[in-house]
């Protein structure tokens, strides 16, 4: 990904910096995909924040665009935080979270969902539920493919992304997945990638 090789202490680059120069290259990659897409995005560990804030900043930048988040990485409270901290633009309102990272929650929130990644079964219906309220060209990031194939048998797996991908196209919500870019996680990423539009490197944008 630009801007990656060039760490900040010696360039003095933002984290703004990076992620614009991230978004713009995703930006670019989006607009030559259908209207209604769904892609997984492939993505370094090191580089997990700033792709992240990266793609909140983009959908959430727009007064019409709401989504939801499944986060099973961070607790949906830590997310909260990061996206006040970063993004000026950020509404907790257009984000509605599938927190499958937290037990419960500190205090109650309208915005947020407690699921359990092993039940892939009632994470289907938490998804179908929440794509109910979210319009038309809408959005959905997954956090992460990769952390949800720590709990589930991976032949599960490919069959809840495959229905989830489909919910997207049927609802015209986009979806954004993300897979860590690691050799253990290859056999998967090839058998799934056939259900996007497009698999990407966000090293190679």
């Amino acid at each position: 990904m630009p801007g990656k090789k060039t760490p900040d202490f010696e360039a003095g680059i933002k984290i703004e910096e990076i992620n614009y120069s991230f978004l713009e290259h995703l930006e670019k990659k989006i607009s030559e995909l259908p209207e209604n897409y769904a892609i997984m995005l492939l993505v370094d560990a090191n580089e997990y924040n700033d792709i992240i804030l990266g793609l909140v900043k983009k959908f959430v930048s727009t007064d019409k665009t709401k989504g939801v988040f499944l986060t099973a990485n961070k607790q949906s409270s830590q997310l909260e935080q990061l996206f006040f901290k970063e993004s000026k633009n950020f509404d907790q309102k257009k984000i509605y979270f599938l927190d499958c990272a937290s037990k419960e929650l500190a205090k109650e929130m309208d915005n947020v969902m407690i699921c359990n990644p092993q039940n892939l079964i009632d994470l289907n219906i938490s998804i179908n539920q929440a794509f109910d309220v979210i319009p038309a060209g809408g959005f959905f990031i997954m956090d992460s493919i990769s952390t949800l194939a720590i709990y589930n048998d991976e032949r599960v797996l490919k069959k809840f992304v495959k229905s989830v991908v489909e919910k997207c196209y049927a609802k015209k919500i986009n979806g954004i997945f993300l897979c860590n870019n690691t050799k253990n996680m290859k056999e998967l990423i090839d058998d799934i990638s056939p259900f996007f539009d497009e698999a990407i490197d966000a090293e190679k944008l």
